[in-house]
Parts: structure tokens; sequence; C-alpha cells
């Protein structure tokens, strides 16, 4: 029997089996913060201190067979999106704990050399949601994971072509 292709995204909405080929992903850095000028004309940040900033993740596609389940949402829903594209974070030559800028989806997880060589899984671990500890590497590099947001659904919309028997849709997520 021949197992259904399913995208790696999941955001509340169960995407059909076979559906959602060719989704694009869409992130928007909201950038809490501004810049001002002092009286001598100098820029500096305003920020509050420590925090993160927060993101808004935009979902499209056009001639899909099947909407994902969006009937099920309605606006400011929260919902855990399991992106689809990876992030990567840097680590220095000796640094032992990475601390990712968000949980990760835990098959995600890759260290990669600064050299381009892939540290074998025996080298690292991954046990925090949001944290990857190494072992003896003498090289930098990054880790590359596929982050965990929790996100408000902020809107979706559909539209569909009789005749072609496709769909398309969007959803957009503001980032709690």
């Amino acid at each position: 029997m021949r197992q259904p292709v399913n995208t790696v995204l999941q955001m509340g909405a169960m995407v059909a089996p076979f559906g959602g080929r060719s989704i694009a992903e869409d992130v928007e850095d909201l950038g809490f913060g501004e810049l001002v000028r002092d009286v001598n004309n100098v820029a500096h940040s305003l920020r509050i201190p420590d925090s993160d900033d927060k993101y808004r993740v935009s979902y499209s596609c056009s001639d899909d067979w099947a909407l994902p389940a969006f009937a099920g949402l309605k606006r400011h829903d929260l919902v855990t999106l399991h992106m689809i594209k990876h992030w990567s974070m840097p680590f220095a030559p000796g640094q032992t704990q990475v601390n990712l800028r968000r949980p990760a989806v835990g098959d995600s997880v890759e260290v990669i050399r600064a050299d381009g060589t892939i540290v074998p899984d025996a080298q690292w671990n991954h046990t925090a949601a949001a944290t990857v500890t190494l072992m003896g590497q003498a090289l930098g590099g990054i880790v590359r994971f596929r982050p965990i947001l929790t996100a408000f659904l902020d809107r979706a919309s559909w539209d569909g072509n009789e005749w072609a028997g496709t769909v398309g849709w969007r959803a957009d997520f503001v980032e709690r």
C-alpha cells in the first residue's frame, strides 16, 4: 500500500495527504524596538532588554488539490507551527552549548562544522527543547534546526478553480 507523502509543515490545520506541494513559507521579523536619534543626530536602538523578536509567518500554496483543514480554526486561535525551513545558529570553537532561538523539531537538528563536515550524532546532544550540547568541537560551525513557534492565526484565505480542480490558499500567523 502506498503511504501518503506529507509536508513537514504542521500548523494546527491538517494538510491533506499528497497536498501542500510547493508551499511557500515567508518569515518576517516584526522587530520590536526602534531606532531613534539624539540631539547630536546619533542613532540609538531602543529595545526591551533581553526580549526576543517576534515573527509573522505566512504560508501559501497555489494549484493545490485540497485545502488544509482551516474550517476548524478561528481567527486568533493559538497553534503550534513546525516550520518548513531550517534556521541556523553559529557556535565558536570550543563552545559546549548552543541556545537555539526557538525550540527545535527533534529530528531536524544537525551540527555542521566550519569546514562543511557534518558532526556525527554521537558528538552532540539535543535533549532540551532549545539547547544543543556539543562535545569537544575544535572548529566552530552552525547548528541547523527547524523551529517550533507558538502563534496566533491572523487570517486564512483560499480560492479555487472549478475546471482545473485546484485551490490556492494562504495562512498568516503572528508569534505569541
